[in-house]
């Protein structure tokens, strides 16, 4: 009896293998490459406190013990876990809960890997870091939660991973990229916010509409003047505007191609229209969640490269 594995056996845990020590070295040579964007060295403490206790952690949660109880986390901020054996982990978060001295961290994007280690002290710390500032295009992502909510986070950092850019804005992103984006804004309330926004080479705008919207007799008026205000700033080179895509929920795609017919008559010498329409509903892959309506990740990374293609 041969107690040897068979030839098949072999070959496909050596593929086995290499697969994982490739992806592994992907992970890694992307976890280098995003480190190479923040300042390390103008970093700020806001925060620290020794031997908290992780209760719990995954890929996008972390639960940790100890922590005063009257401290306020900030998603605005980066945070880091060292470990007892010196490693250094730094996270990002979208959403968290204190009581009782416990915080839970939601939504987590870990910037630098994913510890394996757990029910461990640590010694933890909230960060204030900069990106390193640049030589290419400042660019300010101007809308509503289109440019924010779920995976529109790939689309800046698909961005900013194959070509020098600085983007601006008053928030930044679970990644660490700021924006102008809102989760509860319309176009009146992009509308009223345009004089305070930072000055930019380029902006890139996408919001959707509702319906109420679409009835307004001072919808175009009103993106004529948004399209206007920032066309007229001395730095201004670009604009590029997202029109609303091709998307697979009926009504909400009606909508979106009768907001579209108002984008395409708008005009201006700056103005480059990105057809998110077109270029989704020609598109054979996946590109919706399971809500049939908005962007997954392929979605906004192969927005991102339409992007790119633009300011080149």
């Amino acid at each position: 009896m041969n107690n040897f594995p068979s030839k098949t056996t072999m070959i496909v845990s050596i593929f086995v293998i290499a697969l994982l020590i490739g992806v592994r070295q992907t992970m890694k040579h992307s976890t280098d490459m995003f480190q190479m964007h923040f300042d390390w060295d103008k970093k700020e403490l806001i925060y620290g406190k020794d031997h908290l206790k992780i209760d719990s952690l995954s890929y996008n949660y972390l639960s940790l013990s100890g922590v005063d109880s009257t401290y306020q986390s900030n998603n605005q901020n980066t945070y880091s876990m060292t470990f007892p054996n010196g490693k250094v982990f730094f996270f990002r978060f979208i959403s968290s809960e204190s009581k009782d001295g416990k915080i839970e961290f939601k939504a987590v994007e870990w910037l630098t890997g994913i510890p394996d280690f757990s029910d461990a002290d640590v010694k933890f710390e909230e960060l204030n870091v900069p990106f390193v500032q640049n030589n290419g295009y400042t660019i300010l992502t101007l809308g509503d939660e289109f440019l924010v909510k779920d995976e529109a986070k790939y689309y800046r950092k698909k961005i900013a991973s194959q070509m020098d850019v600085n983007f601006l804005g008053s928030q930044t992103d679970v990644f660490n990229f700021k924006h102008e984006a809102t989760f509860h804004g319309d176009w009146n309330f992009i509308f009223k916010e345009i004089p305070k926004i930072d000055t930019a080479q380029v902006y890139i705008i996408s919001a959707g509409i509702e319906e109420h919207e679409l009835m307004q007799s001072e919808l175009k008026s009103k993106l004529s003047q948004i399209l206007n205000e920032l066309a007229t700033r001395n730095s201004t080179q670009k604009i590029i505007w997202i029109n609303a895509p091709f998307v697979k929920n009926r009504s909400k795609n009606e909508l979106n191609r009768a907001f579209n017919e108002i984008l395409m008559n708008l005009d201006n010498e700056k103005l480059q229209i990105l057809d998110a329409y077109s270029l989704f509903k020609n598109e054979k892959a996946n590109y919706l969640m399971a809500d049939s309506v908005h962007l997954n990740k392929f979605g906004y990374e192969l927005l991102a490269k339409k992007t790119i293609e633009l300011l080149q």
